[in-house]
């Protein structure tokens, strides 16, 4: 599944692999053995640059996918090389059955998904991004069984926090997002924060969830496909990914539209 993703991200009109200097891989928990060396995988089976290093990407559950975007960028803006570029990988895959669910109408899937970040390039623009972790949300497996997804108001006024600041710092209102992505988790709990946003629930892409369902880190970047080749994301238009994470986990991004 992983390498059947990354040979269509290497496939034309993608060809350039020299400036790739790091693998960033999201997932969840144990998708991968420990003594598996991913990286070096991946690095012999489509040649890249031996110094290529990788970085995994936890900590945050499900919405570690948007933390991606800030190490690249720490990343890159350390390098030497103006045409350098990160090869981001999230993916999931669930060990055991009982991890795939957390009552009986939700099911988590397995998925892939990558994309290529750099300074330079015709591609879309990353304006902020902004995460936060709280761990006042962790609710334990008693409290989370045939329940929503959040715990209280609090995780809101969290939640909203976190948007604004990241919508701020791009030098944009809500009201300038065109389509706001999230993660394919919990619809009810976007609802409530579209209120708190006095947003028009219209500007949220929720076709993901009833197509795909919840693929854990690579819910984002689907929707985002799925979100361009529907026209529902057009030139220039401002986006926002907004992903949460079991645990109090809250990333988002805004970018705009090449």
């Amino acid at each position: 599944m992983l390498f059947r993703t990354l040979d269509a991200t290497f496939s034309p009109p993608y060809r350039d692999r020299r400036h790739i200097q790091a693998i960033l891989l999201t997932y969840r928990y144990c998708t991968f053995p420990y003594w598996m060396d991913l990286p070096r995988r991946i690095q012999s089976r489509y040649r890249l640059s031996p110094n290529v290093n990788g970085y995994a990407i936890t900590d945050l559950t499900c919405s570690n996918n948007a933390k991606i975007f800030e190490v690249a960028s720490i990343l890159l803006s350390r390098s030497a090389d103006e045409r350098a570029t990160v090869l981001c990988i999230a993916v999931d895959m669930e060990i055991e059955d009982s991890e795939r669910g957390g009552d009986d109408f939700f099911v988590i899937g397995d998925a892939a998904a990558a994309f290529v970040l750099g300074l330079r390039g015709p591609g879309d623009r990353i304006l902020a991004f902004d995460d936060k972790s709280d761990t006042r949300h962790i609710r334990l497996d008693s409290e989370f069984k045939n329940q929503g997804f959040v715990a209280g108001p609090n995780y809101f006024l969290t939640l909203i926090k976190v948007l604004e600041r990241t919508v701020k710092a791009a030098g944009l209102s809500f009201e300038d997002i065109d389509l706001f992505i999230p993660h394919n988790a919990s619809e009810e709990t976007m609802k409530v924060a579209a209120n708190l946003m006095k947003v028009p629930i219209e500007k949220f892409f929720f076709e993901g969830m009833s197509s795909v369902g919840h693929c854990g880190n690579s819910d984002l970047f689907i929707n985002y496909s799925l979100a361009v080749r529907s026209g529902k994301i057009k030139a220039n238009d401002y986006y926002m990914f907004i992903s949460i994470g079991l645990g109090g986990g809250i990333s988002c991004v805004v970018c705009r539209k090449a």
